[in-house]
């Protein structure tokens, strides 16, 4: 069988175009999945078999991969949130318990405020 009629004109006649794409899909798909096995008792199983149905899933890998990836994000963002909120704290507190050096614009902006308040009086009344 001839490909080609001609070297710029292809002739794909009686091959299905999407043989070659999932051929692609197979190769790339198998360069980017992974294998997770594991035992369990009966019971587990059977549990996780009937909530896997309950859910509308069409197989148990695909329940499985699924909440074990929901939980594994869920775990992992509050870590990060946890692990963030307690580098932020202590760069909070190291920047509270520094001493600053007042800028000489903030000092005289400082003075004309205490000398207006003095003139004026607390309540702002001459």
């Amino acid at each position: 069988m001839f490909l080609f009629k001609r070297k710029a004109e292809p002739n794909f006649y009686g091959i299905s175009p999407y043989l070659c794409l999932l051929t692609i899909l197979m190769f790339h798909m198998k360069e980017h999945t992974a294998r997770f096995d594991t035992k369990m008792s009966v019971q587990h199983k059977s549990l996780i078999e009937e909530a896997a149905r309950l859910k509308g899933f069409k197989s148990l890998s695909d329940y499985v991969v699924t909440t074990m990836v929901e939980d594994a994000m869920a775990a992992v963002s509050d870590y990060k949130d946890a692990l963030y909120s307690v580098e932020d704290r202590k760069r909070i507190m190291s920047i509270l318990s520094a001493p600053t050096e007042l800028s000489s614009s903030f000092l005289k902006a400082s003075q004309r405020r205490s000398d207006k308040m003095l003139k004026d009086g607390p309540d702002g009344t001459v």
